[in-house]
């Protein structure tokens, strides 16, 4: 299966060189605020326009997290790791963390593999040609 994988430029090397394994998501109360990180969560979406990664805000970061689009396919003896958002949510217990995927436009297109990925599961680096910061 293949599915992308959107990162900042300083980032992008590092990634290819090594894999995604840095991925994770944010536990958070129902308040919103951070109780800690569920590690090993490498995020990937079935869309690859650059321009509709609703995720990808700059209210916290000065760059653009959406500025390489890495083509990356799943080999089907992993698919046992690979969630999509329904089936991963069942799995989160922080009532906020669900909350903030499921208001996010564009969440049915996400997808979750547990683990690492490793390098040569990356196929492709394509570079945004529209820097343009939001």
């Amino acid at each position: 299966m293949r599915l992308y994988h959107f990162a900042p430029a300083h980032m992008v090397d590092g990634i290819i060189a090594g894999g995604l394994t840095k991925g994770a998501t944010p536990g958070l109360n129902s308040y919103g605020g951070l109780v800690g990180f569920i590690t090993d969560t490498q995020w990937l979406t079935k869309e690859s326009d650059f321009n509709k990664q609703a995720w990808a805000t700059q209210k916290l970061i000065d760059y653009d997290r959406t500025a390489y689009r890495l083509s990356v396919v799943i080999p089907i003896t992993h698919y046992n790791n690979l969630y999509d958002m329904d089936k991963f949510l069942k799995y989160i217990i922080q009532d906020g963390t669900k909350t903030m995927i499921r208001e996010t436009p564009g969440n049915k297109d996400w997808y979750v593999y547990l683990g690492k990925i490793p390098a040569d599961w990356i196929k492709e680096s394509i570079e945004k040609k529209d820097k343009a910061v939001e």
